[in-house]
């Protein structure tokens, strides 16, 4: 069976690129889909790296991102 496992700078790469399209985003539902996906993205580069700050910092983060998210879409349009 192959290994799925990504190496841990390619997963920080990964995880910065999303950052960076996060700051990029006009509209607010998108913007906080792609936080969600990054806090998501750093989570997973924290456990493989080692990087206990990085991790604790997304895990506070991404209740917060989802809580937002969901707050968004029961908005009246």
């Amino acid at each position: 069976m192959p290994d799925l496992m990504l190496p841990p700078d390619l997963l920080g790469w990964i995880a910065a690129l999303l950052m960076v399209a996060t700051f990029s985003c006009r509209r607010p539902q998108p913007m906080r889909s792609l936080a969600v996906a990054t806090n998501l993205a750093f989570i997973g580069y924290g456990l493989a790296a080692s990087l206990p700050p990085v991790l604790a910092l997304h895990l506070v983060l991404l209740p917060v991102n989802l809580w937002r998210w969901f707050e968004l879409r029961l908005a009246p349009h």
